[in-house]
C-alpha cells in the first residue's frame, strides 16, 4: 500500500501526521515524500 501526497487537498503537516498515525496502523505502508516544489 502507498500513501501519496495530494499538496491540493491538504497542506504538509496534516499528511506528515497521517502518514505517521497510518504507518502504526499498517507497518508496511509506504509514505512517498512531500513534493519540493
Amino acid at each position: 500500500m502507498v500513501l501519496r501526497p495530494n499538496p491540493v487537498l491538504a497542506p504538509r503537516n496534516v499528511y506528515e501526521a497521517k502518514a505517521r498515525r497510518w504507518q502504526v496502523e499498517w507497518p508496511r505502508l509506504v509514505v512517498e515524500p512531500w513534493p519540493e516544489r
